[in-house]
């Protein structure tokens, strides 16, 4: 992973927090104590901290076996589609979102495995959502795996 970026941590000190550590320091240098009557805040550096910014994207806690579903359908404008229809309580998808989904109902699972192997596509609904929408998204799988649990 090449999208490791290193970030420096500094803590502003507030006014208040500023001055009652230059009245608590009396070892300070003048320089310091002109800048912080100036108005300018105090930094303190902290060390560097690595950060891998592709990590919030890879969902790596789903495992490492995911295996990716290519294919898209784009459906046009002002068509009627029917779909298959996913609910989930207190779920609201942002166009180009990507929701990890963990699914353990035999007939959930099923309708995952239809959708993978035809277009990719179905929809989502909010379930404990009490408005009736006009518009929605579609939403379609990109990468799979499966887990096969003892019995």
């Amino acid at each position: 992973m090449d999208d490791v970026i290193d970030l420096r941590i500094q803590r502003v000190l507030g006014d208040d927090e500023s001055s009652e550590s230059s009245e608590s320091s009396s070892g300070s240098s003048q320089e310091a104590g002109e800048s912080l009557q100036s108005g300018q805040h105090a930094r303190r550096a902290e060390p560097y901290v690595s950060y891998d910014t592709s990590l919030p994207a890879l969902h790596s806690y789903l495992g490492n076996d995911l295996e990716e579903v290519s294919g898209r359908t784009v459906l046009d404008d002002d068509s009627c589609q029917t779909i298959p229809i996913l609910t989930l309580p207190g779920v609201m998808l942002i166009p180009g979102q990507t929701l990890p989904l963990q699914l353990y109902n035999p007939s959930t699972i099923a309708m995952m495995i239809h959708i993978i192997h035809s277009d990719h596509t179905f929809g989502l609904i909010n379930s404990s959502s009490v408005v009736t929408w006009d518009l929605g998204l579609s939403v379609a799988s990109g990468y799979t795996s499966r887990l096969d649990l003892p019995p």
